[in-house]
């Protein structure tokens, strides 16, 4: 059993999902012309990178928290270096919201949303996430901040090793989520997620015995499972369509994405533990930049997307040759911005961006 607090192979796992947050946010930002194959292949590889953030987050929790666990502590933490980035990373999306974008005829602004005075409008805004595509996210997250202690107690339980996995093969089933859903649907859709990063912790001493077993035979799995969406022989174009809200559907249905991307977790956490003694300085940066890149990066994938449009600097149509430099540049302009920031305000920073 790992006595250590800092886990650092989770922490090199946090760098690779927030590659995949990067990835998948890049990929959708423009058009991709006639380049459909490619699109999909890039979709295929990033999409549903949450479930990696969230599957760490569950994780993480309680290993901080099964032994010593202090309720007033922990949302003293969560507001200074969560939802106090969260607040002030905002202002920008808000201005935009609020007195450039004119609160234009959008999806969600229904409701008589127009007509609610400016706090009105700001609080919801706040409460949802809906001023920037990825900010959905931490409104969902601090739910379970605030139920932690009940989470943790159903953690602890010895009935919880038997009930979980029937919270997370259910969860199997859902598909709605994120900007195009509400608190409630990503809830449904995350909490047997989180519930599984805990899970696997619970078991994580039999799972790392059979480290080569699981490596080999997930990563087989995964890659399998790709191949067949990239085929359409496993649905995927659909998929994104239901949790976009194209299409409905009726009855239970497997998200086979999402299933993928849980053995992805185990793959990613076995894999980094086994290589736990390993240098590797970039994965180690994006682990401690992770907060900093998911609340800046889609400033720059904004700002690249009104350079393409005003044609100032044209990108799209995309395909895989142009992707991987967008992809890199984006990844890569956010790491210095972030680096920026904590540079100059030192500790602080984490106040401000979360790392």
């Amino acid at each position: 059993m790992e006595n250590k607090k800092f886990l650092h192979y989770i922490h090199f796992f946090r760098g690779l999902a927030i590659l995949f947050i990067v990835g998948l946010h890049a990929c959708i930002s423009l058009n991709w012309g006639a380049s459909i194959l490619s699109k999909k292949i890039v979709l295929v590889l990033f999409n549903n990178g949450t479930v990696l953030f969230v599957f760490i987050s569950g994780y993480l929790f309680y290993h901080l928290s099964k032994d010593r666990f202090d309720y007033i502590d922990y949302l003293k933490k969560k507001f200074l270096f969560v939802i106090l980035p969260y607040l002030i990373v905002s202002v920008p999306a808000l201005i935009d919201k609020f007195f450039i974008d004119k609160m234009g005829d959008h999806w969600w602004m229904d409701h008589g949303f127009g007509q609610k005075s400016l706090l009105a409008k700001l609080i919801i805004l706040l409460v949802t996430g809906r001023h920037m595509g990825v900010f959905w996210f931490i409104p969902m997250i601090s739910v379970l901040y605030i139920f932690s202690p009940l989470i943790l107690r159903f953690a602890k339980s010895k009935a919880f090793l038997f009930i979980a996995p029937i919270i997370i093969i259910y969860g199997m089933f859902s598909f709605k989520f994120g900007y195009y859903a509400n608190i409630g649907l990503s809830l449904i859709y995350f909490v047997p997620v989180y519930l599984f990063g805990i899970w696997i912790y619970r078991i994580h001493d039999v799972i790392f015995e059979h480290a080569k077993v699981i490596i080999i035979g997930g990563a087989t799995v995964y890659l399998s499972m790709s191949l067949l969406e990239i085929l359409e022989w496993i649905p995927f174009d659909d998929l994104i369509r239901i949790r976009d809200g194209y299409v409905t559907y009726e009855g239970f249905r497997l998200n086979y994405n999402k299933l993928k991307m849980m053995i992805l977790c185990v793959v990613a956490l076995v894999l980094f533990y086994k290589m736990s003694d390993w240098k590797m300085p970039m994965l180690k940066l994006l682990g401690d930049f992770s907060f900093g890149i998911f609340f800046v990066h889609l400033y720059i994938i904004e700002i690249l997307r009104l350079l393409d449009r005003g044609g100032i600097a044209k990108i799209s149509p995309l395909n895989l040759i142009i992707f991987i430099p967008y992809y890199l540049y984006i990844a890569i302009t956010t790491v210095l911005i972030v680096r920026f920031v904590k540079y100059v305000l030192k500790d602080n920073s984490r106040y401000f961006i979360g790392s």
